[in-house]
């Protein structure tokens, strides 16, 4: 399973979600966590493990793919999180390291979707915010799922509608594998004497709904700022319970979609979609 977390807006908390689920589901199931935001920064290095060591990053890989050897090198780049089956490689340490990784986006996305298959881990990428134009979707694209986070709220409702029909040409264009689904984090919203849920956001904005998250800021800085719940709050925190359960809905909303550029053409099923390893 190759899953990228991703926004269209500021901050719906991608990188928190992405971690939080990367650490459950290293619980049982090895799983990798890819810091793919071009904006630069560990979330993981800097706030969960609170280490300002930056030896081990993705800028590390730009010269090992330049000269063939992305594959070997990859591995000595990935930070081991304590008690997890998880590994982290962490993103690049400014955001002047977007440029020369333009070319190492396709193959690394190669390599992550070889991982996801033949060697059976979880692939998770927090993809930060994404459009048509970001220089990592030749990333985001490969992926078997991406999840767009949004908070429900009529500016971040507006922006996503807008934002989705450039993706979406993007995504038909590129023949991308990806499902496109909507986790919602918060409440609903009010616009006069209604009130609008998470189904209605997913109709706003034609996305499906994957599931809900409840905005829990204190929770989530456990993964933000390596925060330590205490046993007591760990067993009874709704944003926990929330984590562990999303990992099952998000494998069954892959296996119930397609990806919508296909759902909106369905005379398009009769050529298959390419795989990872072949021509785009």
């Amino acid at each position: 399973m190759f899953v990228a977390f991703a926004s269209v807006s500021d901050a719906p908390g991608v990188s928190s979600t992405a971690l939080g689920l990367s650490v459950v589901r290293g619980a049982e199931h090895h799983t990798l966590l890819v810091e793919a935001d071009p904006v630069g920064s560990s979330p993981t290095l800097s706030g969960y493990l609170r280490s300002e060591v930056r030896d081990r990053s993705l800028k590390n890989l730009i010269n090992h793919d330049r000269y063939g050897r992305l594959r070997e090198a990859f591995a000595s780049q990935l930070v081991h999180l304590p008690d997890t089956r998880t590994s982290v490689l962490p993103g690049l340490v400014h955001a002047g390291q977007a440029e020369p990784m333009q070319r190492t986006w396709g193959p690394l996305a190669e390599l992550l979707a070889d991982y996801s298959t033949s060697a059976g881990t979880t692939v998770v990428v927090d993809a930060g915010r994404i459009s048509h134009t970001s220089p990592h979707m030749e990333l985001v694209r490969r992926a078997d799922l991406i999840a767009i986070l949004v908070r429900p709220t009529l500016p971040k409702v507006a922006a996503l509608a807008s934002a989705m029909d450039p993706i979406n040409r993007y995504l038909a264009k590129h023949r991308s594998p990806a499902r496109l689904g909507l986790i919602v984090v918060g409440n609903g919203f009010a616009l006069g004497n209604d009130v609008y849920d998470a189904k209605d956001v997913a109709n706003a904005t034609g996305i499906d709904l994957i599931t809900t998250l409840p905005d829990a800021p204190n929770d989530a800085r456990m993964f933000s700022e390596g925060a330590q719940l205490s046993q007591w709050r760990q067993r009874r925190s709704l944003y926990l319970r929330s984590l562990n359960g999303t990992w099952p809905k998000i494998s069954s909303f892959i296996d119930s979609h397609q990806p919508d550029w296909i759902a909106a053409r369905p005379d398009l099923t009769r050529t298959p979609v390419p795989t990872r390893g072949g021509a785009q």
